[in-house]
């Protein structure tokens, strides 16, 4: 059998999205405006495959549109071959926020609108800076994690992506101070890397993620050749088995009790 079921709908949905593009490209005002058709519309950037242009209808001191030339009706008409495609959409964005003078990383915002929440149909990336300056009329049409807009953020700047992407960067910057350190052996030493950032007490919960998972402190590697440094001469002595899961099964609860009520206050405090 040469085509899967998959293969099957993924050729469908091509030639469905082939003939909405052929018959909405004649009259679709992105498209005059990626060919430079639309004399009202000032072309900030562009290049062989994207044009970015100011929003007539701007939420924020600098709100943006990137749109690729070639016609995609929306967020919904993108499989995996169009990753490259929005990040690349998605750095322009943001080169030209540079350009501008907005920096900070952390004060832009980058998304699609879910159709059907979709002003035109065809796909184009909301840039906008400052976040804090979005205007409050136009807030809702921009709130991350809701089903109208999706955000978007490029590569090496993961402070939009969340808590695993702003992990993955805390893994890399331990992993390069400990690479310099050691040079040759770094290999060696990650697991004990890995160890380290994962008793590392979060700030937002006030717990480490070996407290939560295991309910109290663990006794890591380090910890264990630190105890037996100090200690030479074990005095632990030997638990019921029953006592120590009971016992540790009310830790771990009482450990997601209480990092519930550290994560709701530092919520309110960020609010």
């Amino acid at each position: 059998m040469e085509n899967s079921a998959g293969d099957t709908v993924q050729q469908r949905h091509d030639d469905t999205q082939s003939n909405l593009s052929s018959d909405m490209e004649d009259i679709c005002v992105f498209c005059m405006i990626a060919e430079n058709q639309d004399k009202d519309t000032e072309i900030v950037k562009q290049d062989s495959e994207l044009v970015c242009f100011r929003d007539i209808n701007p939420a924020a001191p600098h709100h943006y549109l990137v749109v690729p030339k070639k016609h995609i009706v929306s967020c919904f008409s993108l499989f995996k071959e169009h990753v490259k495609l929005v990040e690349r959409m998605a750095e322009m964005g943001r080169a030209v926020l540079q350009e501008n003078g907005i920096a900070n990383p952390n004060d832009i915002r980058m998304g699609f609108h879910r159709p059907p929440y979709i002003s035109v149909p065809h796909l184009h990336l909301h840039v906008l800076a400052p976040t804090s300056e979005i205007t409050d009329d136009m807030a809702h049409k921009f709130t991350p994690g809701t089903m109208r807009f999706a955000t978007v953020s490029s590569p090496y700047h993961p402070e939009s992506r969340g808590a695993l992407e702003r992990w993955h960067q805390t893994l890399k910057a331990m992993l390069h101070m400990y690479c310099m350190d050691t040079s040759t052996d770094w290999d060696e030493g990650v697991p004990f890397v890995l160890f380290a950032i994962r008793e590392t007490i979060q700030e937002s919960l006030g717990f480490s993620p070996a407290d939560l998972v295991f309910g109290h402190t663990p006794r890591c590697p380090l910890k264990v050749l630190k105890e037996h440094i100090l200690s030479p001469t074990p005095s632990s002595t030997p638990k019921n088995v029953l006592d120590y899961v009971s016992k540790m099964r009310e830790r771990q609860h009482a450990a997601c009790v209480l990092a519930q009520k550290s994560l709701s206050s530092s919520r309110l405090k960020n609010a």
